[in-house]
């Protein structure tokens, strides 16, 4: 099964039609089902600080960054597939790349 970690550059697409829309709506089922709310903890601010400092984000968007790679590394250890971290960002999607992650842009699907 694919798993998804949407920043909110992606996830607004969900609720105003602009580019990626159409993509986005495609993962709808319902909305308890579909999302997890992940907790910034201490060690996510941290990883964020030295991600924004690193490749130049800004402040949620390393925050996101950092809650999709530490869901990526939990995933690593249970030894499940890897997540794809959505974004529309494309210097989020560069940084997500360099620290390995994989991607997707709704922007590419109109």
């Amino acid at each position: 099964m694919a798993v998804y970690y949407l920043d909110t550059s992606a996830l607004v697409k969900r609720y105003a039609l602009e580019d990626g829309t159409t993509w986005i709506i495609g993962f709808r089922t319902d909305w308890q089902e579909q999302y997890q709310i992940v907790e910034v903890s201490a060690g996510v601010a941290d990883r964020a600080m030295a991600l924004a400092e690193q490749h130049g984000l800004r402040g949620y968007d390393a925050v996101h960054l950092a809650a999709a790679l530490e869901l990526q590394a939990v995933r690593q250890s249970m030894e499940l597939s890897p997540l794809t971290f959505v974004s529309a960002d494309d210097g989020q999607l560069r940084a997500a790349i360099a620290e390995g992650l994989l991607v997707e842009n709704p922007n590419l699907y109109s």
